[in-house]
């Protein structure tokens, strides 16, 4: 399955992800999958709604279930850490002068 993928010159962001548990694949289709700097992917693990996807877990991703309390304030700041840790320094340096 295709999935929507977001990004600067490398991925930082995929919309919907899976994991292999005993053999089986469990699709987590309403989650966002993101690159995060250890210690931010560190604290998230260790909530229910995340999740180490197949393949993309052990180069540091994590994938976050998304419903209907999930703050959005929140993954709109993951989704910039994500992209900042993919993200050339030109183009890191545009969205802090946007910012600024």
């Amino acid at each position: 399955m295709a999935r929507p993928a977001f990004h600067t010159v490398k991925v930082h962001c995929y919309y919907g992800g899976s994991l292999k548990v005993d053999g089986e694949w469990v699709p987590h289709e309403q989650s966002v999958m993101l690159h995060l700097p250890p210690r931010e992917r560190a604290a998230l693990a260790e909530e229910p709604r995340s999740y180490v996807p197949a393949y993309l877990g052990p180069s540091g991703w994590l994938g976050i279930d998304l419903d209907e309390a999930t703050d959005l304030v929140e993954l709109a700041e993951l989704i910039e850490e994500s992209y900042r840790t993919v993200a050339p320094a030109r183009l890191i340096a545009e969205l802090e002068a946007r910012e600024g």
